[in-house]
C-alpha cells in the first residue's frame, strides 16, 4: 500500500527532508521520526508531525554510548507515552547491550506496537546471552522484528545471520516480522 521512509540518524530531529519527501509522495509514503527525550524542544514537534497522518512511528536510537536515551529516567517514559498517545508505534534501533533499558517500557505500554530494527543487531552482541533479550521480546505480543540491514541481499548474505533469522522466526512468528 505504501513505502516507509525511516528517518536516519544523521538528520537527528530535523524532519524537513522527511516532510519534503512525504509531501512529494502524495500518500504513497509513510514516515518515522526521530526525536530525543532529553533534548529541550525535540519532543515538542511530535504532536504536530503525528497530526500529518503519514507519520507512523517514533524511532529511538541506542547505539553510541555518548548519545543514549535517558534509560530509567522519566523523560524516556514521557516520550514513549507521548508517541503512544499520538498513535505512533515505537521503532527501536539498538545494540543488544542496550535492549534491557527498553524492556520495561515495552511491557508498560503493551498496546503500543514496538518494531525492533535490524533483527536487533545480532552480530553486534558481545555475548550470546546479551542477544537473548531480543529473542525474549518475542514473548511480548506488541513487538515486531524487522529483518533489515542484513548485508547486501543480491550478493552472498552472511551465513552467520541464518541462525538468528531462524531463531526470530520461532520467537516472533511470521505474522510479527517485517
Amino acid at each position: 500500500d505504501y513505502a516507509v521512509f525511516v528517518s536516519p540518524e544523521p538528520y537527528q530531529d530535523d524532519h524537513r527532508y522527511l516532510e519534503y519527501c512525504l509531501d512529494l509522495g502524495k500518500g504513497r509514503l509513510k514516515g518515522t521520526i526521530l526525536v530525543f527525550a532529553d533534548q529541550p524542544g525535540s519532543s515538542d514537534q511530535l504532536p504536530r508531525l503525528a497530526r500529518r497522518g503519514d507519520i507512523i512511528a517514533l524511532r529511538i536510537h541506542a547505539w553510541l554510548p555518548d548519545r543514549l536515551p535517558p534509560f530509567g529516567k522519566p523523560e524516556l517514559r514521557q516520550l514513549w507515552k507521548l508517541a503512544s498517545d499520538n498513535g505512533l508505534a515505537i521503532q527501536l534501533h539498538f545494540l543488544p547491550r542496550w535492549a534491557p533499558g527498553f524492556e520495561p517500557l515495552i511491557k508498560e505500554f503493551h498496546d503500543t506496537p514496538v518494531i525492533i530494527d535490524h533483527l536487533g543487531r545480532p552480530l553486534q552482541a558481545r555475548t550470546p546471552e546479551e542477544y537473548e533479550i531480543v529473542e525474549r521480546c518475542g514473548d511480548l505480543p506488541n513487538t515486531i522484528i524487522k529483518l533489515s540491514s542484513l548485508g547486501t541481499v543480491y550478493e552472498k548474505p552472511s551465513p552467520e545471520l541464518k541462525p538468528f533469522v531462524n531463531r526470530m522466526i520461532s520467537a516472533y512468528g511470521l505474522e510479527r516480522m517485517i
